[in-house]
């Protein structure tokens, strides 16, 4: 086995939580991997998730300036030192490690900018990670013998420790108490939680890239039957930032198509509120039969040539924005389709698919007003 291929296997048994026979192969390769940012970062990961701090932190320590000069753009290596210093109570060394890999990212990896973001706000505001608390249950190795050592010295990081940097932090990141100003989308349509969130983070990623705030999570609301009928996304955004609302208002209608009756509202001091209409397009939902057609239509049939027969229909004339999302109920399987004219996406949609099989007792509903 070559150096890449150990190096690669060592990150697939990382993610498996093998983290034994992890460190056994990130040391059978140390001399070829000295050079490498990969090898460090990977390597005080297995040793930071087996709960060896001590020896994570010595191996960063003690070599991470010569590694981070032989590859300056892998901004993991920050991102996982800066946590080992959290852990030890150096607040300031975490956080300028922390953001120097954050600026690193964001111009080489800007999808996963959110990662060193939740790492900072965690840090700012004096609470352990995410994912630390469920450690002793599930994530450690109890086979070290160094465990019990290691968790005393590491894991409890106290509040009086926080409180003893707080000013020297408040003067090297005083934009962490920034002024912000809640913002709430709301998107007119039944837009199911697992799409939102995917919406949440590429808002959330273009949001950070901008320095114009973040995400502050979402929800979901339901009709009388309990079915999704609409939902929000809510943001805290950064006032001070010149052109704030018009930079905000522009990454919004770059990265959403939204139907009518989405709005946007902006929560000012005093109780004062401003709401901008933003949705210009119609939805048609088309319900797919999913129990009374034979068997064999099902068995022959996809759902996927239905989505791409109505694309290519919409897209022949001009006529296509997005296919929206999915979700089943009432025994169908609803597809919703985006457009400027709900009556010119169901003429399109029933030509595209009358000879259909799939499409036998297919219902076409106008979604347009949240129905």
């Amino acid at each position: 086995m070559n150096y890449n291929e150990a190096i690669e296997k060592a990150r697939d048994l990382n993610n498996a939580g093998d983290f034994r026979q992890a460190i056994e192969l990130f040391e059978s390769i140390r001399e070829e991997g000295k050079n490498d940012s990969k090898w460090y970062y990977r390597y005080a990961f297995a040793l930071l998730y087996s709960n060896r701090f001590k020896d994570a932190i010595e191996l960063l320590e003690s070599n991470h300036l010569k590694v981070l000069q032989v590859n300056d753009n892998y901004p993991f290596t920050y991102l996982i030192l800066g946590q080992l210093y959290y852990w030890q109570g150096n607040l300031v060394e975490a956080f300028k490690m922390v953001e120097k890999g954050m600026e690193i990212c964001k111009e080489v990896e800007p999808m996963s900018v959110w990662e060193f973001e939740q790492v900072l706000e965690s840090m700012f505001e004096g609470r352990p990670f995410a994912n630390r608390e469920d450690w002793s249950d599930s994530i450690i190795s109890n086979d070290f013998e160094d465990y019990d050592e290691n968790a005393d010295n590491f894991y409890k990081f106290t509040e009086d420790d926080y409180n003893k940097q707080k000013e020297d932090l408040q003067a090297y990141f005083g934009n962490y108490e920034r002024k912000r100003l809640p913002v709430s989308l709301f998107i007119n349509a039944r837009l199911q939680p697992k799409h939102r969130h995917n919406l949440e983070d590429i808002l959330d990623c273009k949001l950070s890239l901008n320095k114009l705030g973040m995400v502050d999570g979402g929800g979901s609301f339901l009709d009388k039957d309990k079915r999704v009928s609409s939902c929000d996304i809510n943001f805290d955004i950064y006032p001070d930032e010149e052109n704030y609302k018009e930079r905000f208002l522009d990454i919004i209608k770059k990265n959403t198509s939204l139907p009518k009756g989405s709005t946007i509202e902006f929560f000012y001091e005093e109780d004062k509120t401003e709401r901008i209409n933003l949705g210009e397009y119609d939805i048609l939902a088309l319900g797919l039969d999913s129990y009374d057609l034979p068997d064999e239509v099902y068995e022959n049939y996809s759902i996927l040539e239905v989505i791409q027969k109505i694309k290519f229909a919409f897209e022949e004339e001009d006529k296509y924005i997005g296919y929206f999302y999915y979700d089943e109920t009432e025994g169908r399987f609803w597809l919703r389709f985006l457009g400027h004219s709900y009556a010119e996406m169901k003429e399109l949609c029933e030509k595209a698919i009358k000879d259909y099989p799939l499409c036998e007792n297919a219902i076409f509903v106008n979604e347009s007003n949240g129905k």
